[in-house]
């Protein structure tokens, strides 16, 4: 074997070698590469989970705020009931109040026109035994002349 055939196979032997330096390197990036992809992965599946529970703290953060606004208005409408049915309580008894005193005025007009009649008969009748008493009183005066006037003739 001479020179130029030992280097030609050294030669295949170093390209060889180059490749297989060449392939290593391949490989060792490619399993770099392969690491670094799978902790890519791992951080997108880790950011997905993040957004997933974001998007469920969210979501249960709107739920909260609606059932917050559904119980006030519930409680508001909880509260306009209440003063609706205190207003109509207070009302119905005013309006109890005032049929009571309505109807206590009407018994009172009526009592009070019975004794202003009641007053006007006894007044009349009083009337008439004064004028009854008058005509009396005339008549006893005149029987009093009468006799003066006798009692004079008589002592005359």
């Amino acid at each position: 074997m001479d020179f130029v055939s030992a280097k030609a196979i050294l030669d295949k032997f170093a390209h060889a070698y180059r490749a297989a330096e060449f392939m290593a390197e391949a490989l060792d990036t490619a399993a770099s590469l392969e690491r670094r992809a799978m902790e890519l992965r791992a951080n997108v599946e880790h950011l997905e989970k993040e957004q997933a529970a974001q998007q469920a703290a969210q979501t249960i953060q709107a739920a909260q705020q609606v059932a917050a606004q559904q119980q006030a208005q519930q409680a508001h409408a909880a509260r306009m009931a209440a003063l609706q049915g205190e207003h109509q309580r207070v009302r119905d008894t005013l309006l109890a109040q005032r049929t009571q005193i309505d109807e206590e005025i009407v018994a009172r007009r009526q009592a009070f026109e019975e004794s202003v009649g009641t007053a006007h008969k006894v007044l009349a009748g009083l009337t008439d035994r004064i004028t009854d008493r008058q005509r009396e009183l005339q008549t006893l005066e005149q029987q009093i002349e009468a006799l003066k006037a006798q009692a004079r003739q008589v002592l005359g």
